[in-house]
């Protein structure tokens, strides 16, 4: 556990942010983030898998600064939905000031430049009306020496993230953004 606890740590020392026009990031997209779902399209610059290696990752994060303005809803029928390639619903372990609601490719070397790409988590209202938002991008690796143990989620970790795609405060109508 001691492990894992350094392993962890090192990761959030050593992240780095990004800066506009990186291109592994998306250049452009559409964000909504309503109390009862949160959809995201976006389009990568052309070439981007030759921007990843075989392990690493891609995430689409949008985070809701205030945590009582919803919840994933694990009730509903459909809980996520991604036209990543080798999707995976994120978890929220460790964003302790914030609900981040991610959605994450396992095998970003698949992503194809100007393509749509669509992620989307249905939520469930909690007690607060608005929020401060953000919507990111997130460039990761996946550990091998977890990974055969553990689902995608628990094994990939951050090395960049970008400067916010879109700020605004939710719930609003979609929101066009570039970067």
């Amino acid at each position: 556990m001691k492990k894992m606890f350094l392993m962890l740590l090192s990761v959030f020392i050593f992240s780095t942010s990004a800066f506009s026009g990186e291109l592994w990031a998306p250049y452009s997209g559409k964000s909504y983030v309503g109390r009862l779902s949160i959809v995201n399209d976006f389009k990568f610059w052309p070439g981007v898998g030759n921007q990843y290696g075989a392990f690493q990752t891609y995430k689409h994060e949008t985070w809701v600064w205030d945590k009582n303005f919803s919840d994933i809803n694990v009730k509903a029928r459909s809980v996520w939905y991604s036209t990543l390639p080798g999707a995976y619903l994120d978890t929220q372990f460790s964003d302790l000031n914030l609900d981040n609601f991610t959605v994450g490719s396992s095998a970003a070397v698949f992503l194809v430049g100007n393509r749509s790409y669509r992620t989307r988590i249905t939520t469930l209202r909690q007690s607060s009306r608005t929020s401060s938002v953000e919507v990111h991008g997130q460039r990761g690796v996946r550990n091998m020496s977890l990974c055969p143990f553990l689902p995608d989620r628990w094994c990939i970790f951050a090395t960049a993230t970008t400067n916010a795609f879109m700020r605004s405060t939710a719930p609003h109508s979609s929101l066009s953004w570039t970067y």
